[in-house]
């Protein structure tokens, strides 16, 4: 089920755990603006998400490195370059970016 959430508190619970389960050579940061909007989605799912993408990137740097997750509010007023198939609006960022390895290129 959807409800209003604040993907900015959700980013600080998924930051609290990898804080407390996560070794302690991989860093986390969140940069996160105070006035970031609230989204229509499910909490839970969301959660395992985010929480999913930083476990592959603890997985991918077995020997230490960070995970920085940001979010912010997008303006959409058409001029802005935006991927295909979204219109002008308003939208919230979210960017999971580690320092490991990547993908290879044959996967």
């Amino acid at each position: 089920e959807k409800e209003i959430l604040s993907i900015k508190h959700l980013l600080e619970d998924v930051v609290a755990i990898i804080n407390e389960t996560f070794p302690k050579n991989i860093e986390i940061s969140l940069d996160a603006t105070p006035d970031t909007w609230q989204i229509s989605g499910n909490y839970t799912q969301m959660h395992q998400v985010v929480l999913n993408i930083c476990l592959n990137a603890r997985d991918a740097m077995p020997e230490g490195g960070s995970i920085s997750l940001t979010v912010e509010n997008v303006h959409g007023d058409g001029t802005q370059e935006r991927p295909a198939g979204f219109s002008p609006g308003n939208y919230i960022l979210m960017k999971i970016e580690d320092t490991g390895s990547g993908i290879e290129p044959g996967i």
